[in-house]
Formats: structure tokens, C-alpha cells, sequence
């Protein structure tokens, strides 16, 4: 034993200098008096405290400069000092303000004039308020930062590869440790500036009442805890991959299958005891599946004891998520750029002039044969576009499963469907709308998620040409920039093309069943056509104009989603000036909003069946809610050609292209 304490303090002179173990003793020292002392005055036990977390960070920041390294300090200074970060947390207070202010207004049942004339709401209904937009709060949060980490870490290793500067940074003296640490560290400092951005709106909540102190802390303490697993899986898949918008990618479906398979564990973790077991582990770090266990606590009245059972299990698979990912990351991280360096080497077996002789030479940079390829013919950018720059590179295993959860999901809509119909079948009536409800419900989300693959493959088309320093080329080719930009803008409409016999087989099935109108289907094809043109010319702007692909792809991104709910700001802030005057035309206005300018409406309203225009005429719905969906597709489509005409306009003189009068054959 007394070996053993020996050891131990040789290894810490050696390691620690008189400070780190000055502070270290008065750290251990405090915690050990608080420990004991409870016995002592409040007081006393307060200045303990007090000295206890001096201690603490006197001792992490000596410490951090050793076990960070200066990649900490670097990429923190650097991230923090980007302009968009502020507008991310300016824009993420702003969202969670309009969330109150709407969930006030609607919870509470007061219109925005009575709020403008000083109308006094009930103080019993206050308490109940606050506790709902607690959740409320809690979820968005959570929601948050499962979407903005992968795109905070995600990139932590492929920056560095995409700007070559990998190994630069993997020959100095710096540890792989260090590496990994130093920016998963920094990444998550600047995410946590974004989820504290919400804390002020919460504290004026707090002045309500009715909210748990220990689930406050739980809440933020859950928040925590998924941000740190989620920033560190996305920061290992930025090991494995090369580009960034793949790694976020894989990052999000690395989280959806987890979250879809740990679900299935869902019965099994809530019949399992409170202690945690084998079978209950993996679900414990699902969020649904914690929230499932505390609404059941909640109905037994043992809220106080099960949250902090819940809460330790979540810690504990996070927790190894995290410690897992990080050393796997630090482990993997100089073999992964030596070999994606080097490529794929290939051992082949020459025969020697010699009879019976051999020898075994290893080739770098192997690649597998191409696949088959039709011959050239036609548009040369869309042949290119479509064999050869498929957007998104990941690994065979990713793709399986994607693949696997697109057959799952379409396998549980087939056997809702067969379901269905045979049950109305036998009781004679209801077909038509359960085939009508189905088709809606099942081919709008498909119809949407193709949009937006859309935009994603489009954001990259110009970005991903200068990434990969093949933009020179292209722009030294006789082609025209119309023909270029044409090429690129039908290519991306055409990278679903595989998932157009999904779309189409469900709405043949809907007029099959007579769930569907014969004559919607132009218009819906029509409709989907014109947003997926709208969202094509949109990526390709902001692929013209961003640096990178993944600022593109965000920026594509946020703008589709201001596109579809920014009006609902106006349209609300304008509501106590057009409430006033109930007419047809205010109605109309109103159904234009959600039918005409926002697409998952636009195209679910457009699956129609003949029922649903009996006996109706004039602006009377649902003919008025028609001629909404028909002027937004205007709407759309003219903001799709003036993006066209910009991206003709701006294409050469962003590019520096010299105007050529040589035609594209």
C-alpha cells in the first residue's frame, strides 16, 4: 500500500506543477470538509462551497492548456468570431419569443386585439400555462440541439480535410488526443451559447409559477447530455468521411435508426425495474422513450422518485456514447487520413518470364471498375450530372441503411393500406376516405423529403465543382452558361428520379381504391414539378454564391423553411388589423396562407377526391382553397424563373468567365 501511494505521487510531481497540485489539494480538501460537515451552519457550509469551486476553476484552467491543447484555443477563437453564429443565436431567442407569443395567445384563447387593449387573463390558468410551455420549451430545445450539433462537429475533421491542411496539422508534436478533444470542445462551447440563448425567455416564465425545480434541472440537465453524444458521433463519422455535408448527413441517420430501433425496446424498458438492466440499456438514451417512462411515473404519483432514476439511466448511455466516440476518434484518426491518403491498396500476382515464377506487386490507389455508363448522347453536363456526380458518397453499409429504413417505412404504409381496405371492405362502407386520408398521409411527406433531396443535390452542383477544382475545367469547355447551368438545374430534379415509381404507385393506388381524383393527378404533378423547379434554382443560387457546399446546403435549407412559414409572421402580426372586416376575401386570405404559400398543404390539399366538391360553388370552400393552391403554384413558379434569370445574369462574372460567343453544339 504504501508502494502504491509512493507511485502515485512521483507520477503526479511528475505531471503536475506546485500550482495544479495546490489547487488539486484545495479541491479535494473542501469536497471532503463539505462532505462531512453538514452538521455545520449554512453559512459555514456556503464559504466551503464557495472555495470548492474557486478550487475547480483554478485547477481547469491550468489544466485545460494540457489536456485541450492550443487546437482548443485556435478553433475557439475562430468559430466565435464568425458572423453568422450571432445571427444563429439571434434567430434561435427570436423563434422561441414568436413560440410564446403564440403559445400564449392560443393556450390562453385571448386574440391579439384584446392583448392590444389591455385585457387581463385569469391567474388560475397562468400556473397551468407556464407548465405547458415548460414542455413545450424543453422539447423545442432538445429538438434544437439534436439539429444543430451534427452540423457544429460534423465538420470538425472534414474542414480540415476539404482545405488540405489535415497534414499540416498531423505533423506537429500535437497528440491525437489533443486533436479531437480541442475541437470537439470548442464546438460544443459555441452550440451551448446558441441552447443559453433560450434561458432568458425561460426565467420570465419562471416568474408564472408551476414549474419543478428538479425538472428544470433535469430538462437542461437531458439538453446537456444529448448535445455532448450527438457533437461526439457526429465528430467520429468526420474521421471516417471526406466531406462534410456527408458526415452530417450520416449523423442524422446515424440518430434516426437509433432512435427508431431503441424504440422497439420501448415495452421492455417500461416493464423493467427502476434499476437499470441489460435489456433496458438501449433504450435509456432515447428521449421518447424517457418521456414515456416519466408521463408513466406521473400517472402512479412518483414523479420525485423516478425522475432522478430516468435521468441517471440517460446519463449512463450518453455518457459511454460519448467516452466511446472520443477515444475511438482519437484512436482512428491518424490511420483513417494515412489511408485516405493513400487510398485502397490492391495486392496483384504478375507472372514472370520464367516458368513457374512469380511476384506480388501492391498498387495504391485502386479503385474499383466503373460501373456501366450509357454512351454519350445529348446534353454532355446531364450525362455528367447523372453518372458521375451522384451527390452524397457514403459507404455501402450507410446506404444499406438508408435503404433498410426507406423498406421498413413504405412496408408499414402497405400493410396500413391492405388493412384498411379489406376492413372496409367487409363493412361495406368508408373506402374512398380511408384511401384519400392514406394517400395524403403517406405521399405528402414522401413528396417533400424528394423536394428537399432536391435542393440538397442542386446546392451542391456548383460548390462541389470548386471543392473538387474541376470548376476550372468545366468553364474552359465551349459551352454556354445556359447550357451549363440547364444541364446542372435538370440533373438535380432528376436525382430522384428512382423515387418517382414510389410517389407514382401510391397515387395509382389512391385512384385505383377511388381515393383520388383522376383529374388531380396533372395537378399534383404540376404542383410537385414547380416546387421541386423552385427549390432546384434555389440551391443552385446559393451554390453559386457560397464558398462552400455545406453553407449552401444550410443556407438552402433555411431558406425553404422561411419560404414556407416566414408569411405565417406576417399573416399573424396583420391579424388585428384584417379581423376587424369578416368578408369572403378575408376567408379567402386566410386559406391562401396555408394552402397556397406553404407546400406540405399546397400538395395534400391537391390529392382530392370527388367528394370533397359536391354540392359547393363560388369561393366557398373547398374551391376557394383550389384557387389558392393554383395562384401559390404562380407564386412559386415565377420566383422560380426570376432565380433562373438571376443565375444567368451573375454565373459569369461570379465565375470569372470571359463572355464567349462560341455556342454549345
Amino acid at each position: 500500500m504504501l508502494l502504491f501511494v509512493r507511485t502515485w505521487v512521483s507520477w503526479l510531481r511528475r505531471h503536475l506543477d506546485r500550482r495544479e497540485l495546490a489547487a488539486a489539494g484545495v479541491a479535494l480538501a473542501a469536497a471532503g470538509l463539505l462532505w462531512r460537515a453538514r452538521w455545520l451552519p449554512v453559512p459555514y457550509q456556503l464559504v466551503l462551497g464557495a472555495m470548492l469551486l474557486v478550487a475547480l476553476a483554478v485547477l481547469a484552467r491550468l489544466l485545460l492548456p494540457r489536456l485541450l491543447g492550443p487546437v482548443f484555443f485556435y478553433d475557439l477563437v475562430r468559430t466565435s468570431r464568425r458572423s453568422r453564429y450571432f445571427l444563429l443565436r439571434g434567430g434561435y431567442a427570436t423563434v422561441l419569443l414568436l413560440t410564446l407569443f403564440i403559445f400564449y395567445t392560443s393556450w390562453l384563447g385571448v386574440d391579439l386585439s384584446d392583448l392590444l387593449t389591455g385585457a387581463t387573463v385569469p391567474g388560475n390558468q397562468v400556473t397551468r400555462f407556464a407548465t405547458s410551455f415548460f414542455t413545450v420549451f424543453v422539447s423545442v430545445q432538445l429538438g434544437v440541439v439534436i439539429l444543430l450539433a451534427p452540423v457544429f462537429t460534423a465538420g470538425a475533421i472534414t474542414e480540415e480535410k476539404e482545405r488540405r491542411t489535415l497534414e499540416y496539422l498531423l505533423t506537429t508534436d500535437l497528440r491525437d488526443r489533443e486533436i479531437v478533444l480541442g475541437k470537439l470542445v470548442s464546438r460544443l462551447a459555441s452550440l451551448a451559447l446558441v441552447v443559453l440563448a433560450g434561458l432568458p425567455i425561460l426565467s420570465l416564465v419562471q416568474f408564472l409559477g408551476g414549474i419543478d425545480p428538479n425538472l428544470l434541472l433535469a430538462g437542461f440537465a437531458a439538453t446537456v447530455l444529448t448535445m455532448v453524444s450527438v457533437a461526439s458521433l457526429g465528430l467520429l463519422n468526420s474521421v471516417y468521411v471526406n466531406r462534410t455535408r456527408d458526415a452530417i448527413f450520416l449523423t442524422y441517420l446515424e440518430t434516426v435508426v437509433y432512435l427508431v430501433a431503441s424504440g422497439l425496446c420501448c415495452g421492455t424498458l417500461l416493464a423493467a425495474p427502476a434499476p437499470l438492466t441489460f435489456l433496458a440499456l438501449p433504450g435509456a438514451g432515447n428521449i421518447f422513450v424517457a418521456m414515456a417512462r416519466l408521463s408513466e411515473a406521473v400517472s402512479l404519483n412518483a414523479l420525485d422518485r423516478q425522475l432522478w432514476v430516468v435521468l441517471r439511466d440517460y446519463a449512463i448511455f450518453h455518457g459511454l456514447v460519448t467516452v466511446g466516440c472520443v477515444v475511438w476518434a482519437s484512436w482512428m484518426l491518424r490511420r483513417e487520413a494515412r489511408q485516405q491518403a493513400s487510398g485502397k491498396v490492391q495486392v496483384v500476382r504478375v507472372e514472370l518470364p520464367q516458368k513457374g515464377d512469380y511476384v506480388l506487386l501492391r498498387r495504391p490507389n485502386f479503385e474499383p471498375p466503373p460501373k456501366y455508363r450509357p454512351p454519350l448522347t445529348g446534353d454532355p453536363i446531364l450525362w455528367k450530372e447523372m453518372y458521375f456526380d451522384s451527390g452524397f458518397r457514403l459507404s455501402h453499409w450507410a446506404v444499406g441503411i438508408a435503404v433498410s429504413l426507406a423498406a421498413i417505412a413504405l412496408y408499414i404504409a402497405g400493410a396500413v393500406f391492405v388493412t384498411g381496405v379489406l376492413f372496409a371492405l367487409a363493412v361495406g362502407s368508408g373506402l374512398i376516405e380511408f384511401s384519400n386520408g392514406w394517400v395524403r398521409l403517406v405521399g405528402t411527406p414522401i413528396a417533400c423529403l424528394m423536394i428537399i433531396a432536391v435542393a440538397v443535390r442542386a446546392a451542391g452542383a456548383i460548390s462541389g465543382e470548386r471543392e473538387r477544382q474541376t470548376l476550372d475545367g468545366l468553364l474552359t469547355t465551349p459551352l454556354t452558361d445556359r447550357h451549363i447551368l440547364w444541364g446542372k438545374w435538370w440533373a438535380s430534379i432528376l436525382s430522384v428520379r428512382k423515387a418517382w415509381w414510389c410517389l407514382g404507385v401510391i397515387w395509382a393506388l389512391g385512384v385505383f381504391t377511388g381515393g383520388l381524383c383522376p383529374f388531380a393527378l396533372p395537378l399534383l404533378a404540376a404542383g410537385w414539378f414547380v416546387y421541386a423547379g423552385f427549390a432546384a434554382a434555389l440551391g443552385l443560387c446559393f451554390s453559386l454564391s457560397s464558398r462552400t457546399t455545406l453553407r449552401a446546403t444550410v443556407w438552402t435549407l433555411l431558406a425553404l423553411i422561411a419560404a414556407s412559414t416566414a408569411h405565417w409572421v406576417v399573416g399573424i402580426c396583420l391579424q388585428p388589423l384584417l379581423s376587424t372586416t369578416r368578408s369572403p376575401r378575408y376567408d379567402w386570405l386566410t386559406d391562401f396562407h396555408l394552402y397556397g404559400l406553404t407546400p406540405p398543404w399546397t400538395l395534400g390539399f391537391l390529392a382530392f377526391y370527388i367528394g370533397d366538391f359536391e354540392g359547393r360553388a363560388g369561393i366557398e370552400e373547398p374551391w376557394g382553397r383550389l384557387g389558392a393552391c393554383l395562384f401559390g403554384l404562380v407564386l412559386y413558379g415565377t420566383a422560380a424563373l426570376l432565380l433562373w434569370l438571376w443565375l444567368q445574369l451573375r454565373f459569369g462574372p461570379m465565375t470569372g468567365r470571359v463572355p464567349s460567343r462560341v455556342r454549345s453544339p
